[in-house]
């Protein structure tokens, strides 16, 4: 387990830690609207290191020794979280992207 790109990389911290940070500039959207683009970054940063991480799992699964199977089931687990880290993001990418462009297409006025 000390050789995994999973643990050495500290993978699962960075992406947890990165999705709580879009989940909190996420829901101040609701009290201070100006922050969108600051929230759309972060969330397009989420999904760009939870692919970085999934590339990062699937090289470990690729040379894993069927020696340790509760480790196999650790990174089978930490893939589907990753997985739907991105599908989270993505969603409220679009949303922000859909919000941002209503915006500068507003008159002004």
């Amino acid at each position: 387990m000390h050789q995994s790109l999973f643990t050495l990389f500290r993978v699962s911290h960075l992406t947890g830690a990165l999705f709580i940070i879009a989940g909190i500039v996420s829901n101040l959207l609701c009290k201070y609207p100006e922050i969108l683009p600051v929230s759309f970054v972060v969330n397009c940063g989420c999904i760009i290191v939870a692919v970085i991480s999934a590339c990062l799992i699937s090289v470990d699964l690729a040379h894993w020794v069927p020696d340790n199977d509760q480790y196999l089931r650790m990174e089978v687990l930490g893939l589907c979280v990753l997985g739907l880290e991105v599908l989270l993001s993505a969603i409220l990418c679009f949303w922000f992207f859909k919000e941002k462009r209503a915006k500068t297409s507003q008159p002004s006025g």
